[in-house]
């Protein structure tokens, strides 16, 4: 049975080195991701208390994360990307549009994506998903669940990650 407390590192860190290349232009894999799997669970501990990098990239752009259509004023909003998470600060939310918002409302980043919108999780970019393995991490380490098994969606989107690296 996988963890959570397992798996949310290794997602982290596939997404933080998609696409990173070796000298000889071959795509770096799970050899890479083993040896920086320890860096990988330090970095999702990490207290944060401003938005991080990727937050401030995703703001900037003012765009929905999830569809890309331009936010404005009237209907701009920011989705808790974990929204069951009890944090509320902006460094837990992402640019998002009402429709989307509405329509992924409650349900888990994952689900959502990947099973309701039939998406593959790579079009989320590391950005988004920085921001939702973290605070995915943080949630489960606050309510005492980052022992529970890990869904079969998440699996599908390991690897539809780790797909993407052979086709590079």
């Amino acid at each position: 049975m996988t963890t959570y407390r397992d798996f949310l590192p290794e997602l982290w860190g596939c997404v933080l080195f998609d696409k990173i290349r070796n000298k000889n232009n071959e795509v770096y894999g799970n050899g890479f991701l083993n040896q920086h799997l320890d860096y990988a669970k330090i970095w999702i501990n990490k207290e944060e208390k401003q938005p991080g990098r990727s937050n401030i990239r995703l703001r900037v752009k003012n765009i929905c994360v999830y569809c890309g259509n331009k936010i404005t004023d009237v209907d701009g909003v920011g989705d808790h990307i974990v929204s069951e998470f009890k944090d509320r600060s902006i460094i837990w939310t992402v640019p998002c549009c009402k429709t989307d918002n509405s329509s992924k409302g409650k349900k888990d980043l994952i689900d959502w994506w990947c099973g309701f919108k039939e998406n593959n999780i790579i079009d989320l970019g590391r950005d988004v998903m920085s921001i939702f393995v973290r605070a995915k991490h943080r949630h489960l380490e606050n309510i005492g669940e980052l022992n529970n098994k890990v869904p079969e969606m998440y699996h599908t989107a390991l690897e539809q990650i780790k797909n993407n690296w052979e086709r590079i």
